[in-house]
């Protein structure tokens, strides 16, 4: 099983950021999810509401997504506690990990960006030139070993 997100868009809400996705599995889109940034949990929709059919097939989805992730590891918090991986905290990380990459390619679109070794995981260099096979050559030559990865080759 593939699950995946799209059609993410984000928001804030009054307790924090909030989304709005389509779940899809193996490509098929299954529901929609919405996280209003309201503290509550998110909330599974249908595509198209037609019927009761359509919210029973809603929550069957959420069921196998469910079982699927209950196989992936523990997500570990920055005090070090696990936190067992359900289907709503999948569909978070996946829309955040959607709205991260979306971010990067915002950014290497018009400049390059690169990692060092012992810099914080956070952090970051930037050359305001577009990327471009010279410019990783030059990057290499000066950085060397210390470079740890060429943030455009991997957003690409």
């Amino acid at each position: 099983m593939k699950v995946t997100v799209s059609n993410v868009k984000s928001t804030t809400g009054r307790e924090g950021y909030g989304f709005f996705c389509t779940v899809l599995i193996d490509g098929k889109p299954v529901a929609k999810v919405a996280d209003y940034g309201d503290g509550g949990e998110p909330r599974w929709e249908p595509i198209k509401w037609t019927s009761r059919a359509d919210m029973d097939a809603v929550l069957e989805s959420k069921t196998a997504i469910e079982t699927y992730a209950k196989t992936l590891p523990p997500q570990t918090f920055l005090d070090g506690d696990p936190l067992g991986m359900d289907a709503d905290l999948l569909i978070v990380n996946l829309v955040d990990a959607e709205l991260e990459a979306r971010s990067w390619r915002r950014r290497c679109k018009t400049k390059t960006c690169f990692r060092l070794k012992g810099d914080p995981p956070e952090a970051y260099m930037v050359i305001n030139t577009p990327f471009s096979p010279e410019l990783k050559a030059k990057i290499v030559a000066k950085h060397g070993d210390r470079l740890l990865e060429i943030i455009n080759e991997r957003v690409s």
